[in-house]
């Protein structure tokens, strides 16, 4: 039997899944981790000037990927900071602290504090996700310095 006499023999479906199998040995899966967002951070160095405009730039430069990176970058940006958000309000609860003494700021000015906490990196980020009143410490800190915290490094997706 040639080749054409065994593709005809095949149903829509085995040619399908034959298809499918060849594409998919094929693709060459590059997954985008959130150990290459840490690096992508430390490679950026945000917290040398706190300047998410040059941060910006770069990804906009597409320095560091293309689109479908910069979008995976985005996510799990978004997903630590949920995660940073949610264990900060579940440590508040848990030690009946009161969010005003600890934290004390309005959306606009949370949403800057947790995005500045993650772009100034890994090691900052995971001391101030374990210790709440590590990131007290940074929303009572001086505005526009490294351990205070500085408007707003998710600016970058802008």
């Amino acid at each position: 039997m040639n080749r054409k006499e065994l593709i005809e023999s095949l149903t829509t479906e085995e040619l399908q899944k034959a298809y499918d199998e060849k594409m998919n040995s094929l693709k060459t899966v590059e997954t985008f981790s959130e150990d290459d967002f840490w690096k992508i951070i430390d490679e950026m160095n945000y917290r040398e000037d706190l300047n998410y405009e040059r941060i910006r730039k770069n990804l906009i430069d597409l320095k560091y990927g293309n689109k479908q990176t910069i979008k995976e970058f985005r996510n799990i940006f978004s997903n630590l900071y949920s995660k940073l958000e949610n264990n900060m309000d579940k440590q508040i609860e848990e030690n009946d602290l009161d969010y005003e003494k600890i934290i004390g700021l309005g959306d606009s000015g949370l949403s800057d504090l947790l995005s500045h906490i993650i772009g100034i990196g890994k090691i900052d980020y995971y001391k101030n996700f374990n210790d709440v009143k590590e990131l007290s410490k940074h929303a009572n800190g001086k505005f526009g310095s490294v351990d205070g915290y500085s408007e707003s490094f998710n600016y970058i997706f802008s």
